[in-house]
């Protein structure tokens, strides 16, 4: 350990609790086709998928919306939501979020792998027949409009914002 560290003010990333249903639904996601879902019209730079995902301090947030409209909100320490798709609101929002992110594609870059992101960063995965393209931003900077990217996190917002309302509707 050097001296630096000892007075270092920068907090240490802490690991995050992962569990096998998040990693098991996350595969599901990264590893599905527009023929699986009935898309068969798409161009090869249109999105079929769109995935937000931010680090908190104890979770990882992931948000999927998927082109034949289902959506899903998980947490990797457990928990999230289900058929969010199934309530036209949100199916809406979360369509137009895939629409709109054909115009982020340059800002990404073409990945293999599906990384997390750590607390205080959001990624955005937009999967195409050419493969998944990858945003990084810092989550602060696209909440704070500081971003080029903030719009997209804005409509995926607009889609967290409709599962929030379908939550409280049915408590």
């Amino acid at each position: 350990m050097s001296i630096f560290s000892l007075f270092s003010c920068k907090e240490k990333q802490k690991e995050y609790i992962i569990k096998p249903i998040f990693t098991e639904m996350r595969e599901m996601a990264f590893t599905i086709t527009p023929e699986q879902i009935n898309i068969s019209d798409l161009n090869e730079n249109d999105a079929f998928a769109v995935f937000m995902e931010s680090g908190y301090p104890d979770t990882i947030m992931s948000l999927r919306c998927i082109g034949d409209g289902s959506i899903s909100l998980y947490f990797s320490n457990g928990g999230g939501m289900i058929g969010i798709g199934e309530h036209e609101a949100a199916r809406s929002e979360g369509l137009k979020l895939i629409e709109m992110a054909k115009e982020y594609l340059e800002k990404g870059k073409n990945v293999e792998t599906n990384i997390l992101p750590k607390n205080g960063e959001t990624y955005f995965y937009i999967r195409t027949k050419l493969g998944n393209y990858l945003i990084q931003d810092i989550e602060d900077k696209l909440g704070n409009n500081k971003s080029e990217c903030s719009p997209l996190f804005y409509q995926a917002q607009n889609v967290i914002t409709q599962a929030r309302l379908i939550q409280e509707k049915n408590k």
